[in-house]
């Protein structure tokens, strides 16, 4: 049995240059060792920042526990590391597919070994991605984890508090991505990962909406323009409004000044996926399906589906506002989610 809280938090960050290093031995599935009845807590977060800079690299880079991650890919005697991504639910993250498509192939031909990184107070968290679920209504993939370093300390992961609203225009947003500071490192002798990164978080403002799609080719899906800053790296990175809820990624920017573009969420509500942890044995599922099941969604009733999954065959009724007492009422908790 797992226990899915939801927390409110606001992180106060200080700029800073410093590249931080980690290392970690890849093992087996901690999961499979524990006793029946053992529980694993699931804290949904609400992510805020508090800061006057407009970029900043995070003193503490482990302060959001594991919430962001790296994608590591893993082949030979080094790892490449590109993209990041977010928990969303238990085993459950978001990625850019731009960024994991091109080494599908690589990855079925066991030439590489894909793995998303997160970092801990305790630690690092690495997680092999078993499962990568995409669709053409996004620039949103669905990667199904299995954890392959120790459970926390405290049994607690960090996970994201999904929102189908869309930012109005000047309305402040946050985008985090984790960046390594190099795009391939060598591999110990005892096959543990290396990695050197920055948590590195930016602010701007919505410029413009495109809800049917930028253009054809670099953006045809719903997505948003921010006037801020972002890397390499950065792409899959999770995009926070000021509440701390996740409202998209990062999927490209115009050159380092910006602007960026930004894939709006709730497209992939509806994508059917496979993986997570517990995943259910009869195969796909939708984060709209997990709603108490280990996954939070504000105003999920904004999304009516129509038939079997896929964003093109669902209705998205557009909200701007949001109330006070959806607020109150979206803060109880707790949850309970079967591992």
């Amino acid at each position: 049995m797992s226990e899915q809280q939801e927390n409110s938090q606001k992180f106060d960050v200080s700029p800073d240059n410093e590249v931080r290093e980690f290392h970690a031995i890849v093992g087996a599935d901690p999961t499979i060792e524990l006793p029946i009845g053992s529980e694993l807590y699931f804290s949904t977060e609400l992510v805020k920042f508090t800061h006057e800079p407009n970029e900043v690299n995070l003193r503490d880079w482990h302060c959001l526990e594991g919430l962001v991650l790296a994608l590591h890919f893993k082949a030979d005697n080094t790892g490449e590391v590109d993209g990041s991504a977010v928990l969303v639910a238990p085993g459950i993250a978001l990625c850019a597919t731009h960024v994991v498509k091109p080494r599908i192939e690589p990855i079925m031909r066991g030439d590489s070994a894909p793995y998303a990184i997160g970092i801990a107070s305790h630690g690092g968290q690495i997680w092999m991605i078993r499962k990568i679920s995409s669709d053409d209504g996004s620039d949103i993939s669905i990667l199904g984890l299995e954890l392959r370093t120790a459970l926390p300390p405290d049994g607690k992961f960090r996970q994201a508090y999904l929102s189908t609203r869309i930012p109005k225009i000047g309305e402040n947003l946050w985008l985090v991505g984790l960046r390594a500071s190099a795009a391939v490192f060598p591999l110990e002798a005892d096959g543990g990962i290396n990695l050197g990164a920055q948590m590195i978080v930016t602010k701007g403002t919505v410029s413009a909406h495109y809800l049917s799609g930028r253009d054809r080719s670099m953006a045809p899906f719903p997505c948003i323009q921010v006037d801020a800053k972002a890397w390499g790296g950065m792409s899959g990175g999770p995009v926070f409004d000021e509440e701390g809820y996740l409202i998209g990624l990062l999927s490209s920017s115009l050159g380092e000044d910006g602007p960026s573009c930004v894939c709006l969420v709730f497209p992939a509500l509806t994508m059917p996926f496979e993986g997570g942890l517990g995943s259910k044995p009869s195969g796909k599922q939708t984060l709209l399906s997990m709603i108490g099941e280990g996954c939070s969604i504000e105003r999920p009733e904004s999304i009516r589906t129509n038939g079997n999954g896929g964003s093109s065959q669902n209705e998205y009724s557009i909200w701007y506002e949001r109330s006070h007492t959806t607020q109150s009422e979206q803060a109880a908790g707790p949850r309970t989610w079967t591992l």
